[in-house]
């Protein structure tokens, strides 16, 4: 599985799983290792319900 990048550029997905965020939230995740950071989509936490939050060099999500 291929990421397209907002450059036009492609990155390799190599695993794709349920990651435990926090306090029992899980993210449906993909694994590129060639991003050397970590990247969520809010868009799918708005599909899912969910509320992220940003401010003070934080973001904070909320369930419903």
């Amino acid at each position: 599985m291929l990421i397209e990048l907002g450059d036009d550029n492609t990155a390799s997905v190599t695993h794709h799983g349920l990651v435990d965020a926090t306090q029992g939230y899980e993210i449906d995740a993909l694994h590129t290792p060639t991003f050397h950071l970590s990247l969520f989509s809010v868009n799918q936490l708005d599909s899912n319900g969910s509320t992220a939050t940003f401010g003070g060099g934080k973001c904070s999500i909320s369930s419903p």
